[in-house]
């Protein structure tokens, strides 16, 4: 049975969570990659590519480009969280915008990453009235982890806190994925708005200072995707090894 998220949270007192673009630069380097974090990770974030990212930013946004142009295709997920589970028994959650999903078959696609070895589903794309489907499709299945920003409405934080299975994802900074020089402060806002659900944070982390800082501003983990497309584009898998070591909880 693969550990779900709200396991690893209730184990681990702040996480380590990278996000990996399946397909990035191919499917095998993809896994390769996943496995260098691995020793260093507590869990992981598995991105769909998708043509049209509107929470990517520029990094992750040619990262899915690339994988696209190389043929990756949604199915494949599933053999490489086959793959990625011969390695690893830690949580495992897929990012997917949400048409790919419904043009697959959202309970089809739900079934079948079960089976292969997935924790959790991530659909940035999915506000919560639209996302009871998502959830109805994963119950018992998948835990369906739900988005806040320093945007949302405090009434709505807690109504998407107690919606959110697994953990919250706080959403640190206005605007779309990629590293930040200055870390928001907006942080220890949006963990005062959720209702006692883990809170792992994403959107410009690129540094172990500042996973530190989320972690005095009351997260319980954070969520770290461009830094590392960089990271291997310029070190390989030696440099995402060092960086992931830095970064170990």
């Amino acid at each position: 049975m693969p550990v779900k998220f709200s396991e690893m949270f209730l184990k681990k007192k702040f996480a380590f969570l990278p996000y990996v673009c399946l397909g990035y630069p191919s499917l095998k380097e993809s896994i390769e990659i996943i496995h260098a974090l691995e020793p260093y990770a507590d869990g992981f974030e598995l991105g769909i590519p998708f043509s049209d990212p509107v929470a990517d930013g520029p990094v992750l946004q040619k990262a899915m480009q690339k994988a696209l142009e190389n043929g990756f295709r949604l199915n494949q997920t599933f053999e490489a969280i086959k793959e990625i589970r011969v390695f690893t028994s830690k949580p495992l959650a897929i990012m997917s915008y949400l048409n790919p999903l419904l043009a697959y078959g959202l309970e089809e696609f739900v079934f079948s990453a079960r089976a292969a070895g997935a924790s959790a589903l991530l659909v940035p794309d999915a506000p919560l009235e639209e996302i009871g489907s998502v959830k109805e499709a994963c119950s018992g299945k998948l835990e369906v982890p739900l988005f806040i920003s320093p945007t949302t409405q405090l009434s709505r934080c807690a109504e998407i806190s107690d919606t959110s299975e697994g953990f919250v994802y706080a959403i640190a900074v206005k605007g779309v994925t990629g590293e930040r020089v200055e870390f928001s402060d907006e942080v220890s806002r949006l963990v005062e708005k959720t209702s006692g659900k883990p809170v792992a944070v994403g959107f410009g982390i690129s540094s172990k200072e500042q996973a530190e800082k989320a972690r005095e501003a009351g997260a319980h983990g954070v969520i770290v995707g461009s830094k590392i497309v960089k990271v291997y584009d310029e070190g390989g898998l030696e440099g995402v090894k060092v960086f992931a070591e830095g970064m170990k909880f």
